[in-house]
């Protein structure tokens, strides 16, 4: 499975409903990535689904694309590109031809260099990274299913440190069963669609707030195991109670 992450924060058309339709329902995934006590690109090199990202986001406009967020920790961060970066062309290809510009990112592989030529004349060489491919995985099968609106982020270093404690017993294992409850103060119930993910070296840790958590193995969601099916049923323990309580309720 390859395929290259410029932006993990995705625009969801809306879902026409109706009166007493539950859709669409909302569940978003929160990656919050790898614990600093942890070697990410160390861990991310051993799993065998390999995704390859640059970490930006970005609006086109006529002179080129404007970056508009760059991901913390990212292959862009580290090359030193900024938010509001006027970029005209990646590699020699304009920024303006987004066939040609897709077909640049689609063709990147981990490993590869993209120069970022800007407005104000600079170039700027990153190589591009590792991505796990499981957050976006789970939102893709999420928008596969019928009545589902999913999105993905992540949140700044400030809400991370915030937020990955909660996870983690003094230990540093995973909160496999009540994770959930420590994250109540986020919003009122019946409001929270967010659905919290870290990855370890062996399991993962899925999390939403006043409904559930629960531990995956790494690998019953990498390589040939990468599926739908896989991922949806890895959330199931999670969100199932919360999806029928909308259905229910709507």
């Amino acid at each position: 499975m390859k395929a290259i992450v410029a932006a993990i924060a995705i625009i969801i058309a809306p879902t026409i409903s109706k009166a007493g339709d539950p859709c669409p329902i909302p569940v978003n995934i929160v990656d919050l990535g790898v614990p600093s006590w942890l070697d990410r690109n160390a861990l991310l090199e051993q799993i065998s689904s390999q995704q390859s990202w640059i970490g930006i986001q970005h609006r086109d406009t006529p002179q080129g694309i404007v970056l508009s967020q760059i991901y913390d920790q990212s292959p862009a961060a580290a090359a030193g590109l900024q938010e509001g970066d006027l970029v005209t062309a990646i590699n020699g290809v304009s920024t303006i031809d987004v066939a040609a510009r897709e077909a640049l990112f689609d063709a990147a592989s981990i490993g590869d260099t993209l120069t970022f030529s800007l407005f104000n004349g600079s170039d700027i060489t990153l190589t591009v990274g590792r991505a796990d491919p499981v957050a976006m995985g789970m939102m893709q099968a999420l928008r596969r299913q019928d009545c589902r609106a999913s999105n993905i982020r992540t949140p700044d270093p400030q809400q991370q440190a915030l937020l990955l404690p909660l996870l983690f017993n003094p230990n540093r294992s995973f909160r496999c069963e009540e994770a959930h409850q420590a994250l109540e103060f986020l919003g009122e119930r019946f409001e929270i669609d967010d659905v919290y993910m870290v990855r370890g070296s062996r399991r993962i840790l899925l999390a939403m707030p006043h409904w559930g958590t629960t531990c995956i193995t790494a690998a019953s969601v990498d390589g040939d195991n990468l599926t739908d099916a896989a991922l949806l049923a890895a959330l199931d323990d999670v969100i199932g109670d919360y999806v029928q309580d909308r259905i229910d309720n709507p």
